[in-house]
């Protein structure tokens, strides 16, 4: 298994909400096909939404545009809000519309952050830092095809000893200021 690194990836738990930048190249590769940007440009007039609810669909939302890969969190608040890791993927608040929210309820787990579930079918939703631009999104909460992929794990040295990860992502004991990988 991988050596734990010293430090995370940036996400929910206990740093700020992290969303990646990436440099697109203005040309045409040497293969001939299009280069990353103009495929971006091609597809922009047709922007991916993802729809997303809770188990009784108290809670229903819309998150238009790109989510930041997942992150799996293995932090003790998590383990006790989802009885296992956590998934996550997040956005900018102002890309999620509302459809319903009728259900939804919030928990201040810390002086820095708050939970979202479901009142009524008690599904673990969200994770936001108090005064954040983004929101964390449980990645089960969002229907397929996602497109999501996994990143990594964080505070992966809180992980309980009841379960095993053998994938080969990067394992982190806290979060990060690192890049996630594309």
């Amino acid at each position: 298994m991988k050596e734990i690194a010293s430090q995370g990836l940036s996400g929910h738990s206990m740093g700020q909400p992290h969303f990646i930048t990436v440099s697109l190249p203005a040309y045409k590769r040497r293969d001939g096909n299009l280069s990353v940007q103009q495929k971006i440009r091609n597809q922009r007039g047709s922007m991916k939404i993802h729809n997303a609810s809770c188990l009784c669909s108290g809670v229903r939302f819309k998150i238009r545009g790109e989510l930041r890969p997942v992150i799996y969190c293995h932090c003790s608040q998590c383990l006790k809000t989802h009885g296992h890791f956590a998934a996550y993927t997040s956005a900018v608040k102002e890309q999620i519309e509302w459809q319903s929210q009728e259900t939804l309820c919030w928990f201040d787990s810390s002086e820095k952050a708050r939970r979202g579930f479901c009142g009524k079918c008690g599904a673990s939703l969200f994770y936001e830092l108090k005064g954040g631009a983004g929101l964390s999104i449980t990645a089960g909460s969002i229907e397929s095809p996602t497109g999501l992929h996994a990143a990594g794990h964080i505070y992966f040295e809180n992980h309980s000893d009841y379960y095993e990860v053998l994938d080969q992502l990067p394992k982190f004991r806290e979060n990060s200021s690192e890049d996630f990988p594309d």
